[in-house]
């Protein structure tokens, strides 16, 4: 038996040596390669600063505002609600930053609602609504069936939040320091954000436009 010891160890050996590959684990497969994601749209350059992430746990808008804002898009426009909710998915913005938004037809698109702080106007979110021109006014101005939409959404606001201050982008920059064009060049020039002032007045849109033109 003790020469047989040997012989037996040795066998044990060999077919344990012959059997190891069929219990070696097979290699873990490689992961499945992550699928190509779409560039998103641009968010519009009037908010493409270090503004406060609209997830900031803020107090809440102050009620009520003391500032209505207008924007414009500042860059070609969405086709859609869709379109522009997409911009600010997975972005910093909780949502839509405005409170509304007016297409160059008139429509206007609901936004993020007034109980929550602004994510629009730098300095001024917690104590401000926006509205935004769903069009780059750098050179062309808005048409009057935004500028009509914006009034009439204007009276509104002016209702809820009773000697709030409309102004525009550029002025909350000019108080807090920063550089912004928002609500654009041509806006300026056609005096566009006078005209929606005067519809919310009461004037018809060709009259408010004639005024704020003349400077009345």
């Amino acid at each position: 038996m003790r020469k047989l010891a040997p012989i037996l160890l040795g066998l044990a050996l060999a077919l344990g040596a012959a059997l190891a590959p069929a219990f070696v684990p097979p290699a873990p497969a490689p992961p499945p390669a992550a699928a190509p994601t779409a560039t998103p749209p641009p968010l519009p350059p009037c908010l493409d600063h270090d503004e406060l992430p609209a997830i900031v746990p803020l107090a809440g808008l102050r009620r009520p505002a003391a500032f209505i804002v207008m924007h414009h898009w500042g860059a070609p426009p969405p086709s859609s609600i869709t379109t522009m909710l997409s911009v600010f998915a997975g972005m910093k913005y909780d949502g839509p930053p405005y409170n509304a938004m007016f297409t160059a037809a008139g429509v206007a698109w609901p936004g993020r609602p007034e109980s929550k702080a602004s994510g629009a106007t730098w300095g001024l979110n917690d104590r401000s609504i926006a509205g935004c021109v769903a069009m780059d006014l750098t050179r062309q101005p808005a048409t009057d069936a935004a500028v009509g939409a914006f009034g009439h959404w204007l009276i509104g606001a002016l209702r809820r939040h009773p000697g709030a201050k409309f102004i525009q982008h550029r002025d909350a920059g000019k108080m807090f320091g920063y550089g912004t064009n928002c609500a654009g060049e041509a806006t300026q020039r056609d005096r566009t954000a006078r005209a929606v002032w005067l519809v919310a007045c009461g004037y018809k849109v060709p009259e408010a436009r004639r005024r704020a033109r003349a400077g009345l």
